[in-house]
């Protein structure tokens, strides 16, 4: 999983041959802008949430 934070304005870019892991780390991503609050605690919470998001929408 890479994690791309370079010059382009408001532009994170996500990669990995993984799309499962891909899709929540978009996910996690997108729920940490939104709330602001990023701290290591809650990448955690975040990522399980999204996790559990992904696991939903495959079946």
């Amino acid at each position: 999983m890479d994690v791309i934070v370079d010059d382009t304005p408001e532009a994170v870019t996500i990669s990995s041959f993984d799309p499962v892991r891909r899709e929540v780390a978009r996910r996690a991503m997108a729920h940490l802008v939104l709330d602001g609050r990023i701290h290591p605690a809650r990448i955690e919470k975040l990522v399980q949430d999204a996790q559990k998001e992904v696991e939903e929408a495959v079946k």
